[in-house]
């Protein structure tokens, strides 16, 4: 028991200085050796607790997934009607996505084959089908409908849905909102429009904008902010004594 709390502890701590490292310098700042040099111990300590740099990312990535559920799943139910449960999910999937901008990247941006081989490896095609977080919303999406979940109409709804969800905050967070309205003023026409076009029954007079915390992310609450990373000290090798 002793041993596998050690071999825990060490998963840990490798995984929180890559999170470190890539928060601060992207996939290119993370390697085995940046790690070891991170944690201060060998290059070698890295590679007792994964077999390469892309099974870490791998670990990390289910982290962060597993993260942005939790928080979708307790916003979500916060709500008491159909109604309240889609608008909260359409905020708080928004809201992640602008408090926690690198783990939102993290997950959704270019998966290496190496990354996705392993996952497809361990865990099947099914991985890369059915997540918690999309899961959440085809309940959703079919509570809405007030149809089974396995309903082409909510397959194709939720689709639909996510869409133009993932293109509203992909936008805001590679800072390309710049005609004039920001992705708080678009999130509220956006859902009209989805309900409007998809749920032409509901009645929206009753729409309103959840309160909601603030998403706290895995990889972004390691790197800071943006000023505070231009900040800090560049990790260099030590002066050699001459």
């Amino acid at each position: 028991m002793k041993k596998r709390a050690i071999e825990d502890g060490g998963r840990e701590r490798v995984c929180q200085a890559a999170m470190r490292l890539y928060a601060e310098g992207g996939l290119e700042a993370v390697t085995m050796r940046t790690i070891g040099n991170e944690l201060g111990v060998s290059s070698m300590m890295p590679y007792r607790h994964f077999t390469s740099k892309d099974e870490i990312f791998v670990e990390i990535r289910a982290r962060v997934f597993e993260n942005f559920a939790n928080y979708l799943e307790r916003a979500v139910c916060g709500g008491t009607t159909p109604l309240q449960r889609f608008v909260t999910y359409f905020y708080a999937y928004a809201g992640f996505a602008r408090d926690a901008s690198r783990d939102y990247r993290f997950i959704f941006d270019r998966w290496p084959k190496a990354q996705y081989d392993i996952v497809l490896e361990r865990e099947g095609k099914e991985a890369f089908s059915k997540t918690r977080s999309f899961d959440l919303q085809l309940q959703v999406t079919a509570d809405l409908l007030d149809k089974p979940v396995e309903s082409r109409q909510v397959l194709e709804s939720a689709h639909i849905i996510w869409q133009c969800l993932h293109g509203l905050v992909a936008l805001h967070i590679a800072k390309k909102h710049g005609f004039g309205l920001t992705i708080e003023d678009l999130l509220r026409p956006t859902i009209i429009s989805l309900l409007k076009g998809l749920f032409p029954e509901q009645e929206l007079t009753t729409l309103r904008r959840p309160a909601l915390a603030a998403a706290v992310g895995l990889i972004s609450s390691n790197g800071g902010d943006e000023e505070k990373k231009l900040g800090r000290r560049r990790r260099s090798k030590p002066k050699q004594d001459k």
